[in-house]
């Protein structure tokens, strides 16, 4: 037996908290932002039970990759194409990609244009919230020269802003 049902709409109001806001329910417009409609109800013997392979296990929606450098040891520029290409279509991918290397970007230097909420993490704090000076950390000794050389990079692209706050 099919039986068909009208469309009905849910409405919402305004919240704050997990709670409605009654003091202001009257300055609230209700949205009807979700129109929900059943076309058909499916009979009980239509539905069929899922596949064994699909309860299993979750699979990987990303594809492994592989990493390919499209320069060279002194001026390495990776680059990462799926392993589930053929081997034709991955030539391909790479004959393109060095032919047309000089419009990637490989550093922020080349981007100067790039606005700086793309590029700068802001740390999300309180405003009555008092900043507490730390001790400083100390790092492994033998990553002490590479990260030297990650924050000459970002010195070198004036990556850096003055903080407004006092220690």
């Amino acid at each position: 037996m099919v039986k068909k049902k009208k469309k009905s709409v849910a409405s919402y109001h305004i919240s704050y908290g997990g709670e409605i806001i009654d003091h202001v329910r009257d300055e609230v417009v209700t949205t009807h932002h979700i129109t929900l409609s059943e076309e058909d109800f499916v009979k009980e013997e239509d539905v069929e039970i899922a596949p064994h392979e699909l309860e299993q296990s979750a699979k990987t929606i990303v594809d492994e990759l592989k990493e390919i450098n499209l320069g060279d040891d002194a001026n390495p520029r990776p680059i990462y194409v799926s392993t589930l290409l053929t081997e034709d279509e991955e030539k391909a991918y790479i004959q393109v990609l060095h032919e047309r290397k000089y419009v990637l970007s490989w550093s922020h230097k080349k981007m100067p244009g790039l606005a700086s909420k793309v590029t700068v993490h802001q740390l999300s704090t309180r405003k009555e919230a008092l900043p507490v000076k730390q001790t400083q950390r100390q790092s492994q000794r033998e990553l002490v020269p590479l990260i030297e050389v990650e924050v000459n990079k970002l010195i070198e692209i004036n990556s850096f802003e003055k903080s407004n706050i006092q220690h």
